[in-house]
């Protein structure tokens, strides 16, 4: 996904899985993996406040 800036906050985000590191973008939680069934976590947003 080159030229994607991971931490812009406007949709679509990007969502990465915590197991397996895929990486897809929607503008809705994508659910499980498809790669893995595992969790996907918006990484849009700064973890840090």
């Amino acid at each position: 996904m080159s030229g994607v800036d991971p931490y812009d906050q406007n949709p679509p985000y990007l969502y990465e899985c915590t197991n397996s590191g895929e990486r897809v973008q929607a503008e809705n939680r994508p659910g499980e993996c498809s790669e893995c069934g595992g969790y996907m976590q918006n990484i849009s947003k700064p973890r840090e406040q």
